[in-house]
């Protein structure tokens, strides 16, 4: 992809790329579902194959109004797909670095750890906080536990009742007068949906498994990783390089700016559709408005 791909689009736009710093995204999901997650965004962003993961990466300015007008930063606050999970992000917002992980679990919620100069591991104010063990998990560098099966299983009855349930709506009618040859068909059905859904959800919660290191390595691996969130010295670019060689992802040569993620094969640019930011600005007006409403 040329590198002049993004340089057009801000002229298009008629207005500077605003952005607060840098920032990725790493999944282990295919290409393909970080495009399509990435079309229903508020920002392009360049998505991009690297070692194992599809790496995404803000490409221009979001299309929402102020304060969520920072591509970076709206990237770091939105929630990773369930196809995407486990997911890890990446971003230098200012002075200040961010970590999110996405957990694989079916209704789990991103957690947040955030490292300031001087201070070092600063408290998510209002944010679930990401524990070493969540990043390892995440980074696939700790071995499923019984835990994560429940989640698993969990996440796979909640999205065959989905299914179900809709396809239930949808032909209510035609079921009430099936005779038993469409009873069979049904039945057949879903079964095929078990199975696919078996096999789409182990596929992506399964996704994030690396090499698991053994229980000493990956405890001091672990501790390694507290001190360094702990320890406030160096600058954020510096932090986010160090945490994911503890956590052995790639990506840092992006984030310092000595690689290009359009140089990288595979890389395609993703504009997702205005009205995506419309309605999150109807949204996001919608609840100040209540908040007014309620504070009177």
């Amino acid at each position: 992809m040329p590198r002049a791909a993004s340089k057009a689009l801000a002229a298009r736009r008629g207005r500077r790329a605003i952005s607060s710093g840098r920032g990725i995204l790493l999944s282990r999901c295919r290409p393909e579902t970080a495009v399509a997650w990435s079309r229903r965004g508020l920002s392009a962003v360049i998505v991009a194959p690297l070692e194992g993961w599809s790496v995404v990466m803000p490409s221009g300015p979001a299309r929402a109004r102020y304060p969520y007008d920072d591509a970076v930063a709206s990237m770091a606050g939105r929630p990773a797909g369930v196809w995407m999970r486990p997911t890890l992000g990446f971003f230098q917002l200012g002075r200040q670095a961010t970590v999110t992980v996405h957990p694989a679990a079916w209704r789990s919620v991103p957690r947040w750890a955030i490292w300031t100069p001087r201070d070092g591991l600063v408290p998510p104010v209002g944010l679930p906080g990401a524990r070493p063990a969540d990043l390892l998990t995440a980074a696939g560098l700790l071995g499923a536990d019984s835990a994560q099966d429940s989640a698993r299983d969990s996440a796979r009855d909640s999205a065959k009742d989905a299914i179900r349930d809709s396809a239930r709506d949808s032909s209510a009618a035609s079921v009430a007068s099936a005779d038993s040859a469409s009873v069979s068909a049904d039945s057949a059905a879903a079964s095929a949906v078990d199975s696919a859904v078996d096999s789409a959800l182990d596929s992506a919660l399964d996704s994030g498994a690396g090499t698991a290191l053994p229980e000493r390595e990956a405890a001091q691996r672990s501790q390694r990783l507290r001190d360094r969130l702990r320890d406030g010295r160096g600058d954020a670019i510096t932090l986010l390089r160090d945490v994911l060689d503890l956590l052995d992802l790639p990506g840092a040569p992006l984030l310092s700016g000595d690689l290009d993620i359009t140089d990288l094969p595979g890389a395609r640019l993703v504009e997702p559709a205005a009205r995506h930011a419309r309605a999150f600005d109807r949204l996001v007006s919608e609840e100040a408005r209540y908040r007014i409403e309620m504070e009177a």
